[in-house]
């Protein structure tokens, strides 16, 4: 059976808008031998006027490394869409909203932007 590579992106912004949690699995296909990428990011912040500081970030790679190729997709990692992405693009969206007290957002833009992730397909690994 061949090797199928594919990439799943979630990135969760707590109701209080201090505390955001991303996880990542990508695979990708060495010489038809599946290689994992796992990134998890846990980020905070004090104030809502603060920007977010990453508390724990943690990648691990499960499979055959051994191999040149291998490597290579090791090394190269997350492509920028999805490191960006990890980074919290509905947080940058929401970040100069005036805070609602734990309540959700109704502004349009942040709902939008919330819905086209929710509702996204996953990225395959480039």
């Amino acid at each position: 059976m061949a090797c199928v590579p594919f990439s799943i992106t979630l990135a969760v912004l707590a109701t209080d808008n201090k505390r955001q949690f991303s996880f990542s699995i990508n695979k990708g296909c060495v010489e038809e031998k599946p290689v994992y990428v796992l990134v998890f990011i846990f980020r905070d912040r004090n104030e809502l006027t603060d920007p977010f500081q990453d508390r724990v970030s943690l990648q691990v790679t499960v499979g055959d490394t051994d191999s040149p190729k291998a490597e290579k997709l090791i090394a190269r990692g997350m492509n920028n869409a999805q490191l960006a992405y990890l980074k919290g693009p509905l947080t940058n969206i929401v970040e100069d909203l005036p805070p609602t007290g734990g309540a959700p957002s109704n502004d349009p833009t942040a709902l939008n932007a919330a819905s086209q992730i929710l509702n996204s397909k996953p990225v395959l690994p480039s």
